[in-house]
């Protein structure tokens, strides 16, 4: 009884693949992503119930042809020009075929009854009855004639498939598709939840995504009215026996070795293995790498400096041309308010001298002659002894302590050279 009750849901959960509605013609960028398989993307093109799906395996190009009318998926090898038959259409449903013609499995074991109309959701459904032979419980399918779409499915085991419009929005180039939500629960109380964006227009799905991590979206969406040779096998084509499927569940063939004609010579050629080194051999990868570090060790760094700009270069040039020449000294001119009072120094040192009788000693007058500096001339005992050319001409002198000097620079002592003159009557006194 339990097994019957399973095998019923099975049925009516794969139902729409033996009642496909008729869809439109059109062209799109295809892609499919399954959790721990390869993503698979290629170009679809569908007219009516006829389907061509042209992708890649491995790097190798693989076309699926399916006749959803005949039930019928036939794999080409562009390659080796081959190609196989799988009865039924395939379990991914690339052309984004969500509506179908009919509420009804195409199976002869079971019966199914319309009820009566509801509503569900804002819509007017159909709810029909399925029930088999054997099986006292029956399902229940509530059917959107106009979409051609199962809205709500109860199963046997007490799951409940339930579909939620959210409104229309914009998807590619300005076309617009019907948000729904499918939320699947469980008997147990678990909840599940996926989503599908539905072209009315087309009446295809352009974006699905399940809750077991399975994704499909269509891009690129152009109406389209393809050529009756894309769908039909070329000739000089011939027909094998198909691959069994690695995953029977999935109903997929396996593509691998039948896109690579060549794969199966060279997984059956034998393939060399090098040789194990011995417990205390280094290995020769090893080797080669010690001894490629020693060579570069011999070498020493290759450190290259960076090229000097040309303004650092230009700024040493003009460094050297300058150092070559030596410096460019240029003494100060002295002003005109030292000359002046450079002058009447020199004019006061003479009236003192002519009045107590002073004699100058002729190197002094020497010194005195010549042009004498803003500085003045510095004696050995440091200072500026004579301060002639001095802002302030009272510097230290070797004239200190005479009584015409006295008071010009109190802050130094007399050179020791220096004797005062003889107090006036000293001379005839003696």
């Amino acid at each position: 009884m339990m097994k019957s009750a399973i095998a019923l849901s099975a049925l009516i959960i794969t139902a729409s693949a033996g009642a496909p509605a008729l869809a439109a013609s059109f062209t799109a960028d295809a892609v499919e992503t399954r959790p721990g398989q390869q993503l698979r993307y290629g170009k679809l093109t569908v007219r009516d119930n006829l389907s061509r799906f042209e992708f890649q395996v491995r790097g190798k190009p693989v076309v699926q042809i399916t006749d959803k009318t005949a039930k019928i998926t036939r794999y080409l090898s562009p390659l080796s020009r081959t190609y196989f038959e799988v009865k039924g259409a395939p379990n991914s449903e690339m052309d984004g075929d969500f509506a179908h013609a009919s509420p009804c499995p195409d199976n002869e074991k079971i019966k199914c009854v319309k009820d009566k109309d509801e509503q569900l959701g804002g819509f007017t459904v159909e709810k029909w009855k399925l029930t088999a032979e054997g099986i006292d419980r029956p399902a229940y399918v509530w059917w959107e004639p106009k979409r051609k779409m199962a809205l709500r499915r109860e199963f046997l085991n007490g799951s409940v498939q339930q579909m939620i419009m959210h409104g229309v929005m914009p998807y590619d180039r300005g076309r617009n598709a019907e948000n729904w939500e499918i939320l699947y629960m469980s008997p147990f109380g678990r909840y599940n939840r996926g989503s599908v964006q539905y072209d009315a227009d087309l009446g295809v799905a352009v974006l699905q995504n399940f809750p077991n991590g399975l994704s499909r979206s269509l891009n690129n969406v152009q109406e389209a009215k393809p050529d009756d040779s894309l769908f039909a096998v070329p000739e000089r084509y011939k027909k094998i026996d198909a691959p069994k499927p690695r995953m029977p569940q999935f109903n997929q063939p396996d593509l691998s070795r039948f896109a690579d004609p060549k794969a199966k010579e060279r997984m059956a050629a034998p393939r060399p293995f090098p040789k194990a080194p011995a417990f205390n051999e280094m290995p020769e990868w090893v080797k080669k790498a010690h001894q490629e570090a020693m060579e570069r060790m011999k070498k020493g760094p290759t450190y290259q400096p960076a090229e000097k700009p040309d303004w650092v270069k230009k700024a040493e040039k003009e460094a050297m041309e300058r150092m070559k020449k030596g410096p460019e000294f240029k003494p100060a001119e002295t002003p005109e308010w030292a000359k002046k009072a450079e002058k009447e120094a020199m004019e006061r040192i003479r009236e003192a001298e002519k009045k107590h009788g002073v004699q100058t000693p002729p190197w002094v007058k020497t010194m005195q002659g010549n042009e004498a500096g803003p500085q003045g001339y510095a004696g050995p005992w440091g200072g500026r002894p004579w301060g002639y050319g001095a802002p302030g001409w009272g510097a230290p002198g070797a004239y200190y302590g005479h009584p015409a000097y006295r008071g010009y620079a109190p802050q130094f002592r007399p050179a020791p050279w220096f004797n005062r003159p003889p107090a006036p009557g000293a001379a005839e006194a003696k």
